[in-house]
């Protein structure tokens, strides 16, 4: 049975590489005249090491605001007699073939960020900057068709999307690769520890992170809120954007078959 599961993955991996190649070759050929690909891939702020750093260590504190997110939701669910058990379980378990690895840490990191920092930014950014940054986390979080990791998806688009934003659509991806990298190292390297053990460590070097995640944000704090106040849109531009039928569609489609990983207690 383990085998068998390990078989099955194998080609889950394998075929997400293929389909999303695909994926990828229809967004081009479908927004060949609507989107001007050098714009999407050109490189804006020169991204110094400073920077580097304040940007890695908000995107690894991220992951510690996440947890308290999830018992909360949990808790919340358990009050309904369900839990997500099963979704907070899919969401942090490690691959276990190569091919998967392979796939979780550089496949999903390319083809996601060339669908919402990539293309889905280049159609929303004539609305302006926040706009864009905000409907592609949106969109990239309900992607995940997993509830609690939907929302630690979501915070982690704002991020990518103001990287792609003013850096580039490489650094966002390079920035998506450390993020899954890192998840999928700390499971292998310590999968022969204890439970207790893992829990110090991955808390430890997070902690370490979000420290430096947080003193950033707080000494950039009044430049955040000038280029949100100076980037932002119209009201309207939600509304129209959150009413219109392909997005109803998808979002609603992502949480109903998030929903499924729901079970009673």
């Amino acid at each position: 049975y383990y085998m068998a599961m390990l078989e099955d993955e194998a080609v889950m991996a394998g075929a997400s590489f293929i389909f999303g190649a695909v994926g990828i070759g229809f967004l081009f050929f479908y927004f060949r005249k609507r989107i001007d690909k050098k714009q999407m891939f050109a490189s804006y702020k020169k991204m110094g090491l400073k920077d580097f750093l304040s940007i890695l260590c908000i995107l690894m504190g991220v992951q510690l605001l996440s947890d308290p997110i999830f018992i909360g939701m949990e808790w919340l669910f358990n009050l309904f007699g369900y839990t997500m058990e099963s979704s907070l379980i899919s969401a942090s378990a490690g691959s276990e073939t190569v091919i998967m690895v392979l796939f979780a840490v550089i496949g999903a990191p390319v083809y996601e960020e060339l669908i919402y920092r990539g293309f889905a930014m280049s159609v929303g950014k004539k609305y302006g900057k926040v706009f864009a940054i905000v409907i592609s986390a949106v969109l990239f979080g309900v992607m995940h068709m997993n509830i609690p990791q939907a929302v630690f998806a979501f915070m982690m688009g704002i991020l990518l999307g103001y990287v792609a934003m003013e850096y580039s659509v490489g650094w966002a991806i390079g920035f998506h690769l450390i993020n899954n990298g890192f998840g999928e190292g700390f499971v292998f390297l310590t999968k022969n520890l204890s439970e207790n053990i893992q829990t110090i460590l991955y808390y430890s070097i997070v902690g370490i992170f979000a420290l430096g995640g947080v003193i950033c944000l707080l000494k950039n704090r009044k430049a955040i809120a000038e280029y949100i106040a100076q980037n932002k849109p119209e009201k309207k531009s939600y509304l129209y954007a959150f009413t219109t039928v392909g997005m109803i569609i998808f979002i609603v489609g992502c949480i109903a078959l998030g929903f499924m990983f729901i079970e009673k207690l």
